[in-house]
């Protein structure tokens, strides 16, 4: 498993200032620029998986809690 994004994320969210440190510019910059993206494609499955849990396809069921969860995610980089 690879911590540094975890680090990084986490780092940046809670506006940590060693987050500043030249080491991890590099890879906050490649997170923040991907994360949106990421985040928004997380939405996308939910609703795909709710889709087919109405339809009866699948028994994965994502409540409103989860959804608001991802959102408030992506917002930390946006």
């Amino acid at each position: 498993m690879n911590l540094l994004p975890l680090v990084v994320i986490l780092a940046h969210m809670m506006q940590v200032a060693d987050i500043k440190n030249p080491a991890f510019k590099e890879n906050l910059a490649l997170i923040l620029k991907l994360a949106p993206q990421h985040a928004n494609m997380m939405v996308e499955v939910c609703n795909e998986l709710n889709a087919a849990n109405r339809m009866g396809a699948s028994q994965k069921r994502i409540t409103a809690r989860n959804i608001k969860e991802v959102i408030e995610y992506s917002q930390h980089f946006i």
